[in-house]
């Protein structure tokens, strides 16, 4: 069996993510990564609006380590 090439774009959304992720969505993205480390705003107001675009969203809340920006200890970020 012969599957044919997928290609997913994913769209890390960080600072503006409404509009960038509006913005992602008209440049062709598939999948929306929201990145709460870096977001100011109250994560649950954006997923809200976010959900309106009809993509898949993944949530992530990346610590230094993996190159992300949440400054607290590991059980606060999964807690988060």
């Amino acid at each position: 069996m012969v599957f044919p090439p997928y290609r997913s774009v994913v769209a890390s959304i960080g600072k503006d993510p409404v509009n960038t992720s509006i913005k992602a969505k008209e440049l062709g993205a598939d999948i929306l990564e929201l990145r709460i480390d870096l977001i100011s705003e109250d994560p649950v107001k954006i997923l809200i609006e976010l959900k309106k675009l009809g993509l898949p969203i993944i949530i992530t809340n990346r610590m230094k380590e993996e190159g992300g920006a949440w400054p607290g200890s590991e059980a606060g970020r999964i807690r988060n």
